[in-house]
């Protein structure tokens, strides 16, 4: 019910009709309406009716100059991509497909939600941060309490040389106590803690309050006890509330997997939009979507060091100039069908 060549339209293969009469109304259609001119063709044939290479042969020489050109979306393999190289590639085709109309490349309202929504997520969990709102209290509690174990240290040392025996005895017996735990301030935050319970437990003895009272401390081990518990308690609390993002959060590798069968469909939809509907809007979709799939190889490969040269131009089937690109194929001497050339049963082409 129609026609088709196998050799980008050249006399060798011939365009080959599947009724004569449907053949007939077909080429009276194509020299009215697409304008063909009457040398193109020298008639119709065909062999689906029992007649083989009786009738005159229908042959086009130049139906790679009629035909339109219809350029094929570039296919991409996006598992090489690292999470940001994804994200791009998906934002920016989401952008093309809203300047185009999900209407205008063939999708439908929920098909485009549904890709724009997981697009969303993987924008959240690709940019997401550890950052807690506790963190800045943490900030300052850490403050206070390497302010308090100075003052501390500094005082228990300075009173072993005071002239009054009382209280160079008491700063000795804290000095003993206090040695060990000299670098406190300067360890990380979450062994600080650890480090300065075990220095409120030797200051907790008998012996040692004793000490504290003689000297003055005693409020200010009871104030860096209290910044210490609400150290300990925040660190808790913000190592939960980052569990429980994270948890809620669906990871990126399983977005990904939905994502990629929504990316392949959404190429195959607009590419048969483009070849059913042609319209302006398609053909700038078509290429805005090949040079983005190109934009995103080529720096994929510079991240990674492959220098290979990229691939030639679109990729297109007949309907293009063959001088427009590429060595031409010699065409082969044209086979008349009297002459026992064979037909195949589908076409090698579109």
């Amino acid at each position: 019910d129609g026609f088709w060549s196998n050799k980008n339209g050249r006399r060798a293969s011939a365009m080959v009709f599947g009724r004569t009469k449907m053949a007939a109304e077909c080429l009276r259609w194509f020299l009215a309406e697409q304008k063909w001119p009457q040398s193109v063709c020298d008639g119709f044939w065909s062999n689906k009716n029992g007649n083989p290479r009786r009738e005159k042969a229908f042959y086009s020489h130049y139906t790679y100059h009629i035909m339109r050109t219809i350029t094929l979306l570039l296919s991409a393999y996006i598992g090489k991509l690292n999470n940001a190289e994804y994200l791009n590639l998906m934002s920016r085709l989401r952008a093309l497909i809203e300047t185009a109309t999900p209407e205008g490349v063939g999708l439908t309202a929920g098909e485009m939600t549904e890709f724009s929504e997981l697009v969303d997520q993987l924008q959240a969990r690709v940019n997401y941060t550890t950052a807690s709102a506790l963190t800045g209290q943490l900030d300052d509690l850490e403050k206070q309490r390497d302010s308090l174990l100075t003052f501390l240290f500094a005082t228990i040392n300075s009173g072993v040389s005071l002239p009054i025996a009382a209280q160079s005895e008491a700063a000795k017996a804290l000095e003993l106590i206090i040695r060990p735990y000299k670098n406190t301030q300067s360890l990380p935050d979450q062994q600080e803690t650890v480090v300065i319970n075990g220095l409120l437990a030797d200051l907790g003895a008998d012996s040692a309050e004793t000490a504290l009272a003689t000297l003055g401390l005693t409020a200010i081990v009871a104030e860096l006890k209290k910044i210490n518990d609400q150290y300990a308690e925040l660190t808790a609390q913000r190592s939960r509330d980052s569990e429980a993002r994270a948890v809620a959060t669906e990871s990126a590798g399983s977005l990904r997997k939905r994502i990629d069968p929504l990316f392949e469909a959404i190429r195959q939809i607009a590419q048969a939009e483009s070849i059913a509907n042609p319209t302006a809007a398609t053909a700038e979709f078509v290429l805005a979507f090949n040079g983005l799939v190109r934009e995103v190889d080529r720096l994929y490969n510079l991240r990674t060091g492959n220098t290979q040269a990229e691939g030639g131009g679109e990729t297109v089937i007949p309907g293009t100039d063959p001088g427009e690109g590429g060595e031409q194929t010699p065409e082969p001497e044209p086979t008349d069908p009297e002459e026992g050339g064979e037909e195949t049963d589908s076409p090698s082409v579109i």
